[in-house]
C-alpha cells in the first residue's frame, strides 16, 4: 500500500481508529473514509442505526480460482435480499489473505436502520443461505462469523446501536468506529493488493 494512504494516528476525522504505531499497525485512509461516510449518512437518514460486522469464509478444503467472483455475486444477492426485507442498508467490504497460499476471506460492515433491525441473528442465517448457494454446498453454517464488540457501549455485544439524542452518542460512535476500523487495517503480512481488496455500497 502506498505510504500516503497509511495512517498511524489514533483518530480519523474526529473518530477513534484501531492503530498501533509501535507495532507498525496502521489503517487505510480510503477505506476509513468509506466507513465514515456510510456511518454519518445513515445517521442523517435514520433516528437509529445498527452496525454489525461479518466475516465470510470458505469451507475447509474448498478450492476455487474464482473466489472474488463468488464473493461479489454472493454479496449482490445477499444485499438485494436485505434491502427487500429491511429497507435501507449500506455496506463496506474488505478482502484479507494472510499469505500467498491461503484462500483468504472477507470482512463486511453492514449498516441498518435500527428502527427495523436490532440484532444480527437473522442476517447471519440469510448470509449462510446465500453463501452456501453460491458455493454449491449443502450448508455454510460456521462460514459466516459475526464479530462481537468488547465495548460495554455495544448493543448486547452483537454490534452497535447509535440513537439520535442519546447522551452517550459520541462515545458509542467512537467505540463503534474504532471497532469497524478493523476492516481498514494494514499489516505487512496481509496480502490483499493483487486484486481489488475492498468495495462499498453507492451513496
Amino acid at each position: 500500500m502506498k505510504d500516503y494512504l497509511k495512517t498511524f494516528h489514533e483518530s480519523f476525522q474526529d473518530l477513534k481508529i484501531n492503530t498501533n504505531a509501535e507495532l507498525g499497525f496502521c489503517c487505510h485512509k480510503e477505506i476509513l473514509g468509506e466507513l465514515r461516510q456510510r456511518l454519518i449518512s445513515m445517521q442523517q437518514r435514520h433516528s437509529q442505526v445498527f452496525v454489525i460486522m461479518m466475516s465470510v469464509l470458505f469451507p475447509a478444503g474448498y478450492a476455487t480460482a474464482a473466489g472474488n467472483e463468488l464473493f461479489t455475486r454472493f454479496l449482490a444477492d445477499f444485499i438485494r435480499h436485505e434491502r427487500s426485507a429491511y429497507g435501507d442498508v449500506e455496506y463496506v467490504w474488505r478482502f484479507e489473505r494472510e499469505n500467498d497460499d491461503s484462500m483468504g476471506h472477507w470482512h463486511v460492515v453492514l449498516y441498518y436502520n435500527a428502527n427495523v433491525v436490532q440484532g444480527s441473528f437473522v442476517h447471519r442465517i440469510s448470509a449462510e443461505k446465500y453463501w452456501a448457494k453460491m458455493l454449491d454446498v449443502d450448508s455454510a453454517v460456521g462460514r459466516i462469523h459475526v464479530s462481537e464488540p468488547k465495548s460495554g457501549l455495544s448493543y448486547r455485544h452483537d454490534g452497535f446501536k447509535l440513537r439520535r439524542g442519546d447522551t452517550e452518542l459520541d462515545k458509542v460512535r467512537n467505540d463503534c468506529f474504532s471497532w469497524i476500523s478493523y476492516v481498514a487495517k494494514f499489516r505487512p503480512n496481509i496480502v490483499a493488493e493483487k486484486n481489488k481488496s475492498y468495495g462499498c455500497s453507492q451513496l
